[in-house]
């Protein structure tokens, strides 16, 4: 980053300083002033927000004609979803926000003034996640709801009335540079200040709101040596329901049919429903099947850290299969509420020489059974 420094002579500074201050002062109020939501400041620009949205507009359509868009209406309806949903607890939620995806293999994603965010294929071949998603379009949302792309506009005009009395204001943009040929064929000038980037500051203050619009959603990460909480997580008639995990020889699809199942039972009777699962390849994963979703590992640390930050009703461990099955004592032991089969029993079923006996007692029978710790004990 570059930036021009003001420079004084002792016989003339006073009087280009105050003709400044005061073409300044004379800019200030004619602008549309609003608190830039990284910082808590002031945004100082010249342009009042209908005629941002009327840029806005006029630039979306010289992107939308002169960049290929991508065809599969589920990829564009999915991006769209995710963008709307941290849209609506940004900090300018009454735009209308578009959101596109344009062919094109550039890593590198944009926005225009008035809601317009625009994501190339590129970029979403390098996401591993749809939180990772999330954090790249609030990136995005940071630039339009602090008007950046408007600000440069604005500090632009700044400048050239600066030069016009000795140069004592100045302000530059500056861009990351790396993403060749699509600022070339994109046809709005705007697109291409987006695409080169707002600067380090500016880049800063949207990584600031890319992070707290998705925690203010259901993307959140459970960390430790932090001193509290994001949000409050608390919800009336909160149930969570332990996930299978990995799929293995005795735990497979049937368990988290079981899962979806329950969950979805639950919602029609009005609870709140939360699951905690790490296996991308289930159902009980996809963002929409409960109403929070926890990618986390099924211990006992997480789970008595989920109660406490949730304060469910109890949790429901009898429907994920063996791994949730397994931890059914030590939870109830660490005060945890079992839903459904109580503890004691979810255990004599899983621990298979408590079952034997069991069978036993009750006069079943059975094939003759036999459990070793080693193999040569089995041979």
């Amino acid at each position: 980053m570059s930036s021009n420094r003001p420079s004084f002579s002792l016989r003339s500074g006073f009087a280009r300083t105050a003709s400044v201050l005061t073409l300044l002062g004379v800019a200030l109020v004619l602008s549309s002033c609003a608190v830039n939501p990284a910082t808590g400041q002031a945004n100082i620009v010249t342009m009042s927000e209908k005629r941002e949205l009327e840029i806005g507009a006029e630039e979306h359509a010289k992107v939308m004609s002169s960049m290929p868009l991508v065809e599969d209406e589920s990829l564009t309806a999915y991006i769209n979803e995710v963008g709307q949903r941290l849209a609506a607890v940004s900090d300018r939620p009454d735009l209308t926000y578009t959101f596109t995806v344009i062919d094109s293999p550039e890593i590198n994603a944009f926005a225009l003034p008035g809601g317009y965010v625009y994501v190339n294929r590129g970029l979403l071949a390098y996401l591993n996640s749809e939180a990772e998603l999330a954090a790249v379009i609030g990136h995005e949302i940071g630039h339009i709801t602090a008007r950046h792309a408007v600000q440069q506009q604005s500090r632009g005009a700044l400048a050239r009335v600066a030069s016009g009395v000795g140069g004592v204001v100045a302000a530059v943009a500056t861009g990351s540079g790396y993403i060749g040929s699509q600022i070339m064929d994109v046809g709005s000038l705007w697109a291409q200040a987006g695409l080169s980037g707002f600067g380090r500051e500016h880049e800063l203050e949207a990584d600031t709101l890319g992070a707290e619009y998705p925690a203010r959603t259901n993307y959140l990460y459970l960390s430790y040596n932090s001193d509290g909480d994001d949000v409050d997580l608390k919800t009336d008639k909160a149930v969570i329901i332990l996930g299978s995990g990995a799929y293995r020889i005795g735990s497979s699809v049937e368990f988290d049919w079981c899962c979806v199942n329950a969950g979805r039972t639950l919602r029609e009777q009005g609870y709140h429903t939360i699951m905690l699962n790490y296996n991308p390849e289930t159902v009980s994963t996809d963002y929409d099947e409960f109403d929070k979703l926890f990618f986390d590992e099924i211990s006992l640390e997480t789970v008595v850290e989920l109660t406490r930050l949730l304060n469910p009703l109890g949790v429901i461990v009898s429907m994920g299969g063996q791994v949730p099955n397994n931890l059914a004592l030590k939870l109830r032991q660490a005060g945890v509420a079992i839903l459904g089969t109580d503890a004691e029993s979810i255990d004599n079923a899983e621990n298979r020489r408590k079952f034997s006996s069991l069978l036993d007692r009750l006069g079943i029978p059975i094939d003759r059974v036999a459990a070793e710790a080693a193999l040569r004990q089995v041979q």
